[in-house]
């Protein structure tokens, strides 16, 4: 139902007495364009088949303005994020769309996140006869790809000397390991090695690019062809079109309602708010330079310990570029699937200037010109066309948030909250394919459809950091990110039995305020998977913040037999039936220092 509309002419500018008034009426226009894309994506939630968007929420979307620029914005923050950017990469290589046509790509090198996303854009009319702006869509797009198999001894039986039991506790090795965050960060390169295989090496290991196309009934079927479930990727598809159209169709009737003038004056009032809040957050941060740095665990490939460094340089004075973030000393690119693009470096960056908004202002490209960010071609934030990106868009981003918020918090007047847990903790389980040759004689259609589609990429939320006034909460995504599938889901879809899901206890970081908890789940394979691990804070653990302290590291464990062995956080392995998968989350940092509190508290007793 359309909310009621307030007795006030919108095309009346207003007068200072009416700006609570005025801002009424934004915040309600707010509302409308934020109704618009939650119903798009109920819509594809409603209509989809694969788990990802049916019960994951493994998409986002958002309403543009003219220029490519995001007014709002709904779904995973970090996908979100990145809509902005691949929209106008699409739109200046591809003539406009008309009304009634559907563009479609994935392409990182060109503005998008990952090879596992699928963008769909489309055009929306107004009836003045020029264009209201751009609908975007952004949706999981499956497995496409099977992946080459690796040198054999990799492919896994996981003997005990391919996976050794730990010599030493976790404890104690890291208490080798330098500092691994703050401004003195030094990479610290491990010899640790591992024989199973990581994740992929090159960008035609995980996946095909799609430049801008028309989605035509044609090219659909072409798309869904190519995918391991075409029924699935097919309804996917649909859905994800149809959402568009539905959008589109509300949008419209704002429209007629309204008029198109006031419609594009409202978004741009949306961009301009959004852009006035951040402007005055930053002006209370007095002007410097601070620096911040941390680091991933490993590439998956061999290399470990790949720092993240961010110096920020708050510049006095009115705008343009109120901040500058410098990624340019940050690790050169790697062989494994961690290096991201810059659509995705903006919106980490963008994430993590949108904590400092104030509650109720909507996350849009309003942000757009304040930030300045320097990267370095070549290297771990920017990499080349030949590199893989797979892991780039969700663990990467997360450490970059996690140091461009590290370093602010030297130099923001108010204490923000503690590092959270920094990995999604991904699981893909495969059935294997059924080979060509005489051994596909024998397996029957209906088997080796059934084969095929078994296919399942899951995520595992952990705790999230603490604030000066809150404990950090337990078994959250931070940013928001795809959702956790229930356990009858993950039983009723794949040979899996869910053993054992529950809080990983006291794993946050302790202090005044204590680190949110991870999770802990067991994983019992029924038949043979192939199976793809990739986390991260698996050696270095979340930050603290004022005197708390760090959040545990996650651990990934197989149970053979009765005995428990340490597994990579990055691997690919074939499992077989009776094995157990246990996989740990890391937990929140820690906010003040408990024993200060306990000094002051006896002082005042």
């Amino acid at each position: 139902m359309e909310p009621p509309t307030l007795s006030v002419d919108p095309d009346e500018p207003a007068a200072p007495a009416d700006e609570p008034r005025a801002a009424l009426m934004q915040a309600l226009w707010r509302h409308r364009f934020a109704r618009i894309l939650a119903e798009m994506a109920a819509g594809v939630e409603h209509s989809a088949l694969s788990l990802a968007l049916a019960h994951g929420g493994a998409l986002a979307c958002a309403l543009l303005d003219r220029q490519g620029l995001t007014v709002a914005e709904h779904g995973a923050t970090l996908r979100a994020g990145a809509l902005g950017p691949q929209v106008r990469a699409a739109l200046a290589r591809h003539a406009a769309p008309t009304p009634e046509q559907v563009l479609v790509v994935s392409d990182p090198l060109d503005g998008g996140s990952d090879l596992g996303t699928l963008t769909l854009l489309s055009l929306v009319a107004g009836s003045d006869g020029a264009s209201l702006g751009y609908l975007a869509v952004s949706i999981a797009c499956g497995d496409c790809v099977e992946l080459p198999a690796g040198p054999p001894e990799a492919q896994v039986d996981l003997l005990a000397e391919a996976l050794p039991l730990p010599s030493s506790a976790p404890g104690e090795a890291l208490a080798e390991l330098p500092p691994a965050v703050g401004p003195r960060y030094r990479s610290f390169h491990s010899a640790e090695t591992t024989r199973t295989v990581g994740l992929p090496r090159s960008a035609g290991q995980e996946g095909w690019r799609l430049a801008p196309t028309l989605l035509t009934d044609a090219a659909l079927q072409a798309l869904v062809h190519r995918q391991r479930d075409p029924i699935a990727a097919s309804a996917d598809l649909k859905a994800a079109r149809g959402a568009l159209r539905w959008g589109a169709q509300h949008l419209r009737a704002l429209d007629k309602r309204h008029g198109a003038v006031t419609v594009r004056q409202h978004m741009a009032q949306q961009q301009q708010d959004t852009r006035a809040a951040l402007v005055a957050a930053l002006q209370r941060i007095p002007a410097g330079v601070c620096a911040f740095a941390d680091s991933l665990d490993d590439d998956g490939a061999g290399a470990s310990d790949l720092p993240v460094r961010a110096t920020v340089h708050l510049a006095p004075g009115p705008e343009p570029h109120l901040v500058t973030i410098d990624f340019r000393e940050s690790a050169d690119a790697a062989a494994g699937a961690v290096n991201t693009v810059p659509a995705v470096v903006h919106a980490a960056v963008r994430c993590a200037m949108g904590t400092l908004l104030p509650a109720g202002v909507a996350t849009n490209d309003g942000l757009h010109g304040l930030v300045r960010i320097l990267l370095r071609k070549g290297s771990l934030l920017d990499a080349g066309a030949a590199q893989a990106v797979a892991a780039g868009a969700t663990e990467t981003a997360q450490r970059i948030i996690d140091v461009v918020l590290g370093a602010l918090s030297q130099a923001l007047p108010q204490p923000i909250r503690a590092a959270s847990a920094g990995t999604y903790s991904s699981l893909t389980l495969r059935a294997p394919l059924v080979a060509a040759g005489p051994a596909a004689a024998a397996v029957s259609a209906p088997a080796a459809a059934a084969s095929r589609r078994l296919y399942l990429h899951e995520f595992l939320a952990g705790g999230l950091g603490a604030s000066p006034a809150f404990d950090g909460a337990t078994g959250q995504h931070a940013p928001a990110g795809p959702r956790g599938l229930s356990g009858e889901l993950l039983e009723q879809r794949l040979p899996v039995r869910v053993l054992r899901l529950a809080v990983r206890t006291d794993s946050g970081g302790g202090g005044v305020r204590a680190g949110g908890s991870g999770l802990l789940r067991e994983l019992l394979l029924l038949e043979e998977l192939h199976v793809e691990l990739c986390g991260e804070r698996r050696r270095r653990p979340p930050y603290g913040l004022g005197g708390g302290g760090p959040g545990q590291i996650g651990r990934d464990t197989l149970i053979r037999e009765g005995e428990a062995r340490p597994l990579p956080a990055k691997a690919r392995l074939v499992l077989r039936a009776g094995d157990i998968l246990r996989t740990e989350s890391p937990g929140g940092g820690g906010y003040g220092d408990p024993q200060r509190a306990a000094f002051f508290a006896a002082l005042l007793a």
